[in-house]
């Protein structure tokens, strides 16, 4: 199974739920085998990790607060939650992803709510957006938001360019977020002032998408 038909999975999974349900035991083994091998990568020397229950929860970070993630309760009472592309990169790999990689990461992440925003002002009293490519009308999750005339990764070219920044410069925590909450909230509003975002429907996406 590729990459993107695990995230498919993962993401069918934990959108079967609300927030606070706990997962049931054939969707817990599923996501233990995918996640469990990149927790317990972080940790190093070959620790091993006892989880007690999988349950699906808000993500908590300020731009992302409608995502729904899965979250894994360990004995010691504690619980984590981690980026699913990673998750699934090493599942598949077992590399761990670059610095500059990482910093990207946490450049989509901190503007998830704007691109969130910006699906749900297009949606239309049958729960669809309409693809700006193909001028059809899909199913609000059968829709992507893709940059319009300069990808995701030529803002932050420009972004960076402005601000005299390095990808070396950038801390990103565990959780792929910035350190610095300074540096989150001007990459915020610089996104939200000059982007210009469209919507696309999956197959457009993937035909004439942005994706540098």
């Amino acid at each position: 199974m590729s990459q993107a038909a695990i995230k498919k999975k993962i993401a069918f999974i934990v959108n079967s739920y609300d927030s606070g349900d706990t997962v049931n035991e054939s969707d817990s083994a599923y996501l233990n085998n995918v996640y469990l091998p990149y927790l317990e990568n972080r940790l190093g020397l070959g620790k091993r990790l006892n989880i007690t229950k999988i349950s699906v929860l808000r993500d908590t970070k300020k731009n992302r607060k409608r995502y729904l993630q899965p979250w894994f309760h360990y004995e010691n009472g504690e619980k984590e939650t981690c980026n699913k592309s990673n998750a699934v990169r090493y599942f598949k790999t077992r590399k761990v992803q670059s610095h500059a990689s990482k910093v990207i990461t946490a450049f989509r992440n901190a503007i998830g709510s704007q691109t969130l925003d910006f699906k749900t002002m297009n949606v239309n009293d049958n729960n669809e957006c309409k693809c700006e490519h193909c001028d059809m009308w899909f199913d609000f999750k059968k829709v992507d938001v893709d940059h319009a005339e300069i990808s995701h990764r030529e803002w932050i070219d420009l972004f960076l360019k402005k601000y005299n920044l390095v990808f070396d410069s950038i801390q990103v925590r565990k959780d792929d977020s910035f350190v610095d909450k300074d540096l989150e909230n001007l990459w915020f509003n610089y996104h939200k002032k000059n982007a210009t975002l469209r919507i696309l429907c999956i197959a457009c996406h993937c035909k004439i998408g942005l994706r540098k």
